[in-house]
């Protein structure tokens, strides 16, 4: 208990000097009342497991989805020789319900419901792992979105490892029956995401991004970004706008659903082709010396100094304006508004919890030009901003659990309605079993009814 009490005041004392966004979405009082209270929990021994889970809900109070609670490195080379025992099916999770997409056992098939696995209801097996993940603010849909289509690689966050599971099933005719199956030692289910033929596609780079025209009517082009983190896309971009306007394409998909983001710089250039203002993004970090440096990884301290000499050199052609006082750092970061191959066509952009950190950004940009009607569901990440750029490994010094957690604040300079949550869509899309089994696209759906009317 001394142990772990010494590492919480230890990772209290860091993440109150350091982490940019602790005190964003509570007061310092409500922060160190909910800290007083784990306090004084930790009297018993634990295990490093027991006491991570643990200590994972208070440091998701500073609701910062690039927070992270990592195992010690000695734990994580201990999971990488022990084998992992999966469930022995692909499941989903769906308005609190579990069911099967597939199944190593031929009696059982697609669309059964899972009820409970050994004894667990199914609504508290989602709520549990949904919950061992963080989201930015006040939105929760980030966190059931990472775990719906990922239940069998996460099962064991929260759950033990079992040799068997023991399932009660429903299948699609009502009839509900247990049924006891091993486990399997290999992931046989790995995750695929639907993918539309490749021979479709006009332009793409590296199949994070692609424009294409719609397969049911060649008026509207897709244009789909699945990443903001690789390299090329100026190219990428170039010829996609270019090929739209040379071709008169009236319509424009912009489908940027399950983006977990990347850097900074590339949404502002795609914005640069979209929206007709100037818009500034700020990027800012306390201006204090970093006293628990040694708690450090050695890629955390390179990349914070790299940052700190690298930002003020940038040339302005790239927007980049690097400030300093007694209390900040600030990286100031303006958009441009490209006149060549600029896009003032009808735009539909697709979103949904799957978009975060940057690509949040980008869309709340978008939102505030009134650029385009959003169809689909709640960003997963903020509309007002996120803690993100460069992030540090500390670790505590007795369990040798890590935190990771940014150093920076990225500002989007808006005033959302609702503080704490993302973006919201003009037209929401609510999906049934029935869609999902049938892998129907029910926001591209709506985009081509808009247009037929």
């Amino acid at each position: 208990p001394e142990q772990m009490q010494a590492d919480f005041a230890f990772w209290r004392k860091c993440v109150t000097a350091a982490h940019p966004g602790v005190f964003w979405y509570m007061t310092e009082k409500e922060f160190d009342a909910k800290c007083d209270a784990f306090a004084q929990t930790l009297t018993e021994p634990m295990t490093e497991r027991a006491f991570r889970i643990a200590f994972f809900y208070i440091a998701q109070e500073v609701k910062c989805g690039h927070s992270v609670v990592m195992v010690s490195k000695a734990r994580e080379a201990f999971l990488k020789k022990t084998p992992v025992q999966y469930l022995p099916f692909e499941c989903f999770s769906f308005k609190k319900q579990l069911f099967i997409r597939k199944s190593i056992d031929t009696t059982i098939t697609t669309g059964e419901e899972i009820l409970s696995i050994d004894g667990i209801a199914a609504d508290r097996i989602i709520d549990s792992l949904a919950n061992s993940f963080v989201s930015d603010g006040f939105n929760t849909k980030y966190k059931y979105y990472i775990e719906k289509s990922n239940i069998q690689l996460i099962y064991n966050r929260i759950f033990p490892q079992k040799d068997s599971f023991t399932f009660v099933l429903k299948d699609t005719f009502q009839q509900v029956r247990s049924v006891r199956l091993p486990c399997l030692k290999v992931n046989i289910f790995p995750l695929k995401v639907k993918e539309n033929d490749p021979k479709q596609n006009i332009f793409t780079n590296k199949k994070i991004r692609a424009f294409r025209l719609d397969e049911k009517n060649p008026k509207i082009g897709i244009l789909k970004i699945k990443s903001f983190r690789e390299k090329g896309f100026k190219k990428f971009y170039k010829k996609s706008f270019e090929y739209i306007e040379k071709n008169k394409i009236e319509h424009l998909v912009l489908d940027m659903r399950s983006n977990g983001g990347g850097n900074i710089f590339h949404p502002r250039h795609l914005l640069s082709y979209l929206i007709d203002t100037v818009e500034t993004i700020d990027v800012y970090r306390k201006n204090q010396a970093i006293t628990f440096k040694e708690n450090l990884d050695k890629n955390s301290k390179s990349s914070l100094r790299f940052t700190e000499r690298f930002f003020p050199w940038l040339p302005k052609k790239l927007g980049v304006q690097t400030s300093k006082n007694d209390s900040i750092i600030n990286i100031r970061v303006t958009s441009k508004v490209r006149k060549k191959y600029h896009y003032n066509g009808k735009l539909y952009v697709l979103i949904d919890a799957g978009c975060f950190s940057a690509t949040s950004m980008t869309a709340a940009f978008l939102k505030k030009n009134k650029r385009g009607i959003f169809i689909g569901d709640e960003t997963g990440g903020g509309e007002k901003g996120s803690n993100a750029l460069v992030t540090g490994d500390l670790t505590l010094p007795n369990t040798q659990i890590r935190y990771r957690f940014p150093f920076y604040r990225v500002s989007h300079n808006l005033t959302p309605q609702t503080f704490g949550r993302g973006v919201f869509p003009d037209i929401p899309i609510e999906y049934e079993i029935v869609n999902i089994l049938t892998n129907q696209d029910l926001e591209m759906e709506m985009v081509r009814k808009i247009i037929n009317k």
